[in-house]
């Protein structure tokens, strides 16, 4: 049996589709977004950079199951994708046709 991450499955297609396309990649999950505060669901952090995953995680902030869709998101960035957005299912539209929702992942 194979037991795959479907943020690396997403990320990998992303990738490889933005050699031709303008690639917006989305991952819809539980909360509104990456959160600065995991008891509160309002505290999305709007906007993610590189140095600020570092921080977060060296402080204990973003930790388990986060520590792989960030890490693959922003080898997505590195590699080609327009943009990442990591948002609650409810706000899929919002992020499709606006490109705002949840939290954005930049270099």
């Amino acid at each position: 049996m194979l037991n795959t991450n479907a943020d690396t499955q997403a990320s990998a297609v992303g990738v490889a589709m933005s050699k031709d396309y303008e690639v917006n990649l989305i991952y819809c999950f539980e909360k509104k977004g990456v959160l600065s505060d995991p008891e509160n669901d309002d505290s999305v952090i709007p906007k993610l950079t590189s140095e600020l995953y570092e921080m977060y995680k060296a402080n204990g902030v973003i930790y388990e199951g986060m520590i792989p869709k960030l890490d693959n998101a922003f080898n997505a960035i590195k590699n080609g994708v327009k943009q990442v957005t990591i948002c609650h299912a409810d706000e899929l539209l919002n992020a499709v046709e606006n490109g705002i929702a949840g939290t954005q992942v930049a270099q």
